[in-house]
């Protein structure tokens, strides 16, 4: 027994075996990957000027939110900034979380159908869902 309680620390979870490892061996303090790809990529200086942030990924619903995955990381550094951010993902959990971090949330596949026909019709689910989705952002501007 090392004496180090890893438990409750972030990243060293589930997945956490390295990390928890690393914690408990050498002092090793865990940073949240999205968070150093951020900062890695100077977001917040290439958010200047922007008036909307898109975002996705495969699958939004409440780890995204929750365990700070890269789409809630560009939220969070958009909204810190002003600028209204919507997402894009092949499939969107409706839940509250997501609804206070994006400002619009659209889901590629809305109908039934397996994941191969999903993978195949990629590019015209993701232009459907972009397009539906810049139509709110556009009813939007005219509702204020």
């Amino acid at each position: 027994d090392l004496g180090v309680d890893v438990e409750p620390l972030p990243g060293a979870g589930a997945a956490g075996g390295l990390g928890a490892g690393l914690m408990a061996f050498s002092g090793a303090r865990l940073r949240p990957g999205a968070e150093m790809v951020m900062e890695a990529l100077h977001l917040d200086e290439r958010l200047t000027g922007a008036q909307l942030v898109i975002t996705g990924e495969g699958r939004i619903d409440s780890q995204t939110a929750r365990f700070g995955k890269g789409p809630a990381a560009v939220a969070r550094h958009a909204k810190q900034a002003g600028i209204p951010v919507v997402a894009i993902g092949g499939s969107v959990a409706d839940e509250t979380e997501l609804r206070l971090l994006f400002d619009g949330l659209e889901a590629t596949v809305v109908e039934p159908g397996t994941l191969e026909e999903a993978i195949a019709q990629a590019r015209p689910l993701l232009v459907r869902a972009a397009t539906r989705l810049m139509w709110l952002v556009l009813t939007g501007r005219r509702l204020r």
